[in-house]
């Protein structure tokens, strides 16, 4: 029996909004976290692991109706977007 991968979660909170990238390894995951670090340094990013995006919403009830991205040029677009809109 073969065990299903975790899969790697990042998040951004700012201020009521929540927004989370889905990767499918932690080497993606690795690669994502430098890239949206690169594009936004002042982000304040969180890493999970997690067997699928319900099983991290059931351990993390702090994300409150959490926008899901796969792709993560739209996850860097809409945390740019919140980023300006906070400051």
């Amino acid at each position: 029996m073969m065990m299903e991968q975790s899969k790697v979660y990042i998040s951004l909170k700012a201020g009521t909004a929540s927004l989370i990238l889905e990767t499918s390894a932690a080497t993606d995951g690795q690669e994502a976290y430098q890239q949206i670090k690169s594009k936004i340094p002042s982000a304040n990013l969180g890493i999970y692991g997690a067997r699928d995006i319900q099983t991290l919403l059931r351990s993390h009830r702090e994300f409150k109706a959490p926008r899901v991205f796969t792709d993560i040029e739209k996850f860097i677009s809409a945390a740019t977007v919140i980023k300006k809109v906070l400051v």
